[in-house]
């Protein structure tokens, strides 16, 4: 019952306002939804001990931006992976006319790329919806981990 859910997530919350509350689950998202600070373990053996964020900050590996667009979905992803510092494209193609791209950043060069995106979009004449940055779940970050 989502309901159910919202409510056990708030009590949680405000038990936690001053208390230490541990919460145990292998489903990834609850713990992504209610908790600051995550405990992993592999194989018995004390893994990460930090905030969701650091974890997720400090994920290795690439970047990635969201981006949905209407436009020749061809030329669209072309012209992206032509960019310096992008390392993979991925476009799911939906039956409207407003696609979706996963663009996968190389992070050692060290440079924002949100902005050349944005000019070769403008200049292909792709009108961008959507444009965000997409962070690592808790169930990435624990799979990085754990299969270090």
């Amino acid at each position: 019952d989502p309901n159910q859910i919202l409510e056990i997530r708030k009590l949680i919350r405000n038990l936690a306002k001053d208390h230490t509350v541990i919460l145990s689950s292998h489903i990834l998202s609850e713990i992504q939804a209610v908790c600051d600070r995550v405990v992993i373990i592999n194989k018995g053996k004390l893994a990460a001990v930090s905030s969701i964020t650091d974890l997720s900050s400090k994920l290795s590996g690439n970047s990635k931006l969201l981006l949905s667009f209407k436009g020749n979905v061809k030329d669209v992803k072309n012209a992206i992976q032509s960019l310096p510092g992008v390392t993979d494209v991925n476009v799911r193609v939906s039956d409207t006319d407003i696609h979706e791209v996963d663009i996968t950043i190389d992070p050692s060069k060290g440079s924002d790329l949100r902005t050349s995106i944005f000019y070769t979009m403008a200049k292909g004449n792709w009108p961008i919806l959507e444009f965000r940055s997409l962070d690592p779940t808790l169930e990435e970050v624990f799979l990085s981990i754990t299969s270090a």
